[in-house]
């Protein structure tokens, strides 16, 4: 048990959040859960939970005219590898309902 990490989870709205994506970062976060769930599986250091986290700051720091740009998807994936790497070096993914839990 001492192994175990408790995280919280907020479903309902997640769920919420989720249907207010835009496509074009909705693509991006799909294809970098591609990459992830491919090259990264081993060891098991990240998770698409971790992924749709940085995808919730992303939405949250970013501009809606620039989020709603189709031609932008490239950019989004840069940009949530990005963050994923910042997260990684800082060994720190907060929360993004509960931002003091995950640093």
């Amino acid at each position: 048990l001492a192994d175990l990490e408790w995280r919280p989870a907020f479903p309902p709205r997640e769920g919420q959040l989720k249907k207010c994506i835009p496509l074009s970062l909705l693509q991006a976060f799909q294809a970098c859960e591609a990459i992830i769930i491919k090259l990264l599986s081993r060891p098991r250091a990240i998770s698409t939970y971790h992924l749709r986290t940085i995808m919730l700051w992303a939405c949250d720091r970013l501009p809606t005219s620039y989020l709603t740009e189709p031609q932008n998807t490239a950019h989004f994936l840069l940009g949530l590898v990005d963050d994923l790497n910042h997260c990684l070096l800082n060994k720190s993914c907060p929360n993004f309902f509960l931002p003091q839990i995950g640093r």
